[in-house]
């Protein structure tokens, strides 16, 4: 299970900066070691059958840990060269879920109504206001957010089961269960 950090900078280039090593040197080689017991599962003799889908085993590092019991149902890819994206949380709610590797503990209010999470695309450095955020959260359906909502960013990797809105590509949304998910990194966000 990945290991999150809380980074604490209050000026954009270094903030930037920091999520760059995280995301380029941290993040990428667990993707690695990810992959690697991906390969341990898959060549194992114990292992039934994988056919075709053997190859992206070997391929694409996954949200979810390989078992016998799940290797054949729905899994979540991780777009291990892609930008992270960022989840706008209250501070509490970014350190519970970063202590728990997990997106439950985000509360109801910024969930979208079908059950889905709300990403945004844009860097929390990047001359953003906190009431764009709430207004976007708004847009989507969660009417309750508040500028307090938003203090902090959690950083998460881009997965298959986040996807533009046909008409918005600065959000992402993630129809997926409110479970374990690598929380990278997360902190205060800079607004402009």
């Amino acid at each position: 299970m990945y290991q999150g950090v809380e980074i604490n900078e209050s000026t954009p280039r270094p903030l930037e900066q920091l999520l760059e090593n995280v995301h380029v040197s941290i993040y990428s080689s667990f993707c690695d070691r990810v992959l690697a017991a991906q390969a341990s599962f898959v060549n194992d003799p114990g292992t039934p059958r994988l056919g075709l889908y053997k190859d992206n085993l070997l391929q694409v590092p996954l949200m979810d840990t390989l078992t016998v019991a799940n290797y054949k149902g729905k899994l979540e890819s991780i777009y291990a060269g892609a930008l992270f994206l960022y989840l706008y949380v209250p501070k509490n709610v970014a350190r519970a879920c970063l202590e728990q590797q997990s997106l439950a503990p985000i509360p109801e209010r910024l969930r979208l109504r079908a059950g889905g999470q709300l990403a945004i695309v844009r860097d929390p450095f990047d001359q953003i206001t906190a009431n764009e955020i709430v207004e976007t959260y708004n847009r989507y359906g969660c009417s309750n957010a508040t500028r307090e909502d938003v203090e902090f960013f959690m950083a998460v990797p881009h997965t298959s089961e986040f996807n533009a809105p046909h008409d918005d590509r600065r959000v992402k949304i993630r129809r997926a269960v409110f479970g374990r998910f690598d929380i990278a990194v997360i902190g205060p966000a800079l607004y402009h």
